[in-house]
């Protein structure tokens, strides 16, 4: 696996087309809209006064503000919402959010580097996605996501390890704890949990018997707005009861 990580280039496996990006003077509601009509999870941060890239703005980010805005409201006025109040938070600039949650710090990687070198960084750095440049230019991004397509499209270089189990592969130890959220819990408990764990999201469990029931990430966050921030007080399970009753 180590030759076929080291042979491969960082821009044969990043997402070229496509590149979605957000202005720096663009409102926060705007970049959700955007978030959610395109069906991703970041975009790059372009600042057209320096004329260069500044940063990312993700779902984790977003969830960031939506927390602090929550608990905001919920000191002024609880279980009350005023549009116009959230509105003048929604339209500030997303230059406000680069980074917001601390997890994808700006590291731009050489679209000629190996897919070894940027693995690397994933592990160390703890980045998730990463900027991709040619030439000098941003030219698309390069996520964990890509690094696991590409390794799915060549198995025969995990051979040694394809077939063995979660546990085998020592994935089921961790340093940290599992950390989960009552089906009982409200929307705003959930996202305070992510938030606080900067983690992309948390099984939700059965209060009585403990078992995982569903799931939320931060990026069930896209497309809320002022207008909507008052279902950040349902419950979970009142949710997924509804999602599965329109599906139906």
């Amino acid at each position: 696996m180590n030759e076929l990580l080291q042979r491969t280039k960082v821009k044969e496996v990043a997402t070229i087309k496509n590149l979605h990006i957000v202005q720096t003077t663009d409102l926060i509601s705007s970049a959700l809209k955007m978030l959610a009509s395109y069906g991703i999870t970041s975009a790059p941060v372009f600042d057209s006064s320096k004329n260069r890239f500044v940063g990312f703005v993700d779902t984790l980010d977003l969830a960031s503000f939506v927390v602090l805005m929550y608990k905001e409201n919920s000191k002024s006025h609880p279980h009350l919402y005023n549009p116009q109040e959230l509105a003048a938070a929604f339209h500030l600039p997303v230059s406000t959010l680069i980074n917001a949650s601390g997890r994808d710090p700006f590291w731009p990687i050489d679209g000629n580097e190996s897919l070894a070198t940027l693995i690397g960084a994933f592990l160390t750095g703890g980045l998730h996605r990463t900027p991709v440049k040619v030439d000098g230019e941003v030219v698309g991004i390069v996520s964990q996501s890509d690094a696991v397509r590409f390794l799915h499209k060549h198995p025969s270089a995990m051979n040694a390890f394809r077939d063995k189990t979660v546990a085998e592969l020592g994935f089921t130890s961790c340093d940290r704890p599992l950390v989960t959220v009552s089906s009982e819990s409200t929307l705003s408990d959930a996202f305070a949990l992510i938030v606080q764990h900067r983690i992309s999201g948390l099984p939700v469990v059965n209060p009585r018997n403990g078992k995982i029931i569903n799931n939320i990430s931060a990026s069930d966050l896209k497309g809320i707005s002022e207008l909507s921030f008052f279902r950040l007080e349902a419950q979970l399970f009142q949710i997924f009861d509804y999602q599965d009753k329109v599906c139906d």
